[in-house]
């Protein structure tokens, strides 16, 4: 027998987070500017690494390169926050907000979940994650109170949902999360139709 079956399952899984992934890239597409959806585009890739060091460690507990594997592991942390900030942005586009206000808003967090993944320092991750998370909740919580539109209160709903449900660090949480990032940024697409 190739794998045992718990690898077997985190193969399997591995590779349908990825999917996800994919599939919220698509999403990403229809963003603009072009430099914004790059970032985007980049942040999937994060994220696709992780899956990739998912399955790196389910066959083998200590791959080659495992320090490289263990960063990657922990690169959805900028792979899944960063989307949820522009999802939110996408979907109210308020004129107050461009994309380098947004990008500048979120720079302290993109230094602090790069200083945790280069140093490993998953503390630095989990504090700078429920930050991000509260953000996220206060804002979307505001937001859900304003707005009409029932599709964006509801994508706003799964963004803040998924965002609480990250901080159980579970890959079920993380395709949830990217499920509702391509559902948020779908949603914003179509209003703008």
């Amino acid at each position: 027998m190739l794998f045992d079956p718990s690898a077997a399952s985190e193969l399997f899984f591995a590779g349908l987070a990825a999917g996800l992934t994919i599939l919220a890239m698509t999403a990403f597409i229809s963003v603009s500017p072009r430099w914004l959806r790059w970032l985007l585009l980049a942040c999937g890739m994060a994220t696709i690494s992780r899956y990739l060091a998912t399955a790196a460690f389910a066959v083998n507990a200590h791959p080659s390169g495992e320090a490289l594997w263990s960063r990657c592991w922990l690169a959805a942390s900028i792979g899944l926050t960063f989307p949820c900030a522009v999802a939110l942005d996408q979907l109210v586009r308020h004129p107050a907000m461009s994309p380098k206000k947004l990008v500048r808003w979120y720079a302290p967090f993109f230094l602090a979940f790069g200083l945790g993944i280069l140093l490993e320092w998953r503390w630095l991750l989990t504090v700078t994650h429920i930050l991000f998370t509260g953000g996220v909740l206060w804002i979307g919580a505001l937001l859900i109170r304003k707005l009409t539109s029932q599709p964006i209160r509801l994508a706003l709903a799964g963004l803040m949902a998924t965002s609480t449900y990250l901080l159980v660090d579970s890959l079920a949480a993380e395709m949830l999360a990217i499920v509702a990032l391509w559902v948020a940024f779908d949603v914003a697409r179509r209003q703008l139709v």
